[in-house]
């Protein structure tokens, strides 16, 4: 005898949605000082992210646009597609993720918990499977190191200009973003570069010694690695 009436029955043995990060932090210091629960829209009440409130989510590999006019209807869309591919979903971690792209979308006097801090408390997930229909993925450790590259042959030159310093950062940025460059993002790597990068636009450097001293400390906190500024200015040809 059949039950159509029934709840659905949560599949504990089923698989978790894939998400690029998740986090054990369920409330949130704001830029007002108030505390903030993160399982709601941090963005400022009456202001919408640049875009609107879709988002991009993976979905078995695959990369799928939801679109949604609110909040909760992008927190809901999200959460069918999830249980329509038998998947289990967190709560918290989806919140989490939904904010994250929001905020980066969102203008900071617009953001009730600035996007850098709520990054701070992400843990990064594992690099995520490419699935059978999309763009394959480039490690970062194939490719960053021609970027380093060439931030160190702008830091050999004759001048120094912050603006166009940063300017080259940016274009780093977006391309460590998972939901901006698929193919070549990695959530770990962006999440280091990121919060050193909203870092160095809060402290500016103004001398080209100071950036290039901020690029080795970047790249050996993105990458792991253990090079001495000794070795990166011999590897760049930078002069005193």
């Amino acid at each position: 005898m059949s039950c159509t009436t029934c709840k659905k029955i949560i599949d504990l043995s089923a698989p978790e949605m894939d998400f690029d990060y998740t986090t054990r932090t369920k409330s949130i210091l704001g830029r007002d000082g108030a505390t903030y629960k993160i399982t709601s829209s941090l963005v400022a009440v009456g202001h919408r992210p640049r875009g609107g409130w879709g988002v991009t989510v993976r979905i078995n590999g695959q990369t799928h646009t939801v679109n949604a006019d609110s909040p909760r209807e992008a927190f809901t869309s999200v959460q069918r597609l999830a249980e329509t591919n038998a998947l289990r979903i967190s709560v918290l971690n989806l919140w989490f993720n939904l904010n994250l792209q929001w905020l980066q979308r969102s203008v900071e006097k617009y953001q009730t918990v600035r996007f850098a801090d709520l990054l701070a408390v992400a843990i990064a997930s594992d690099e995520a499977q490419t699935g059978t229909n999309e763009i394959p993925k480039w490690s970062p450790t194939s490719w960053l190191g021609g970027v380093w590259g060439t931030l160190g042959t702008y830091l050999a030159g004759n001048s120094y200009d912050y603006s166009v310093f940063v300017s080259l950062l940016d274009v780093v940025e977006t391309m460590l973003d998972t939901v901006q460059s698929p193919a070549t993002g990695n959530a770990a790597f962006y999440q280091k570069f990121t919060l050193r990068l909203f870092a160095l636009k809060n402290d500016p450097v103004f001398t080209q010694y100071a950036a290039r001293v901020w690029l080795h400390t970047t790249i050996n906190e993105v990458t792991g690695t253990t090079i001495t500024y000794d070795e990166l200015s011999q590897l760049n040809h930078w002069k005193l």
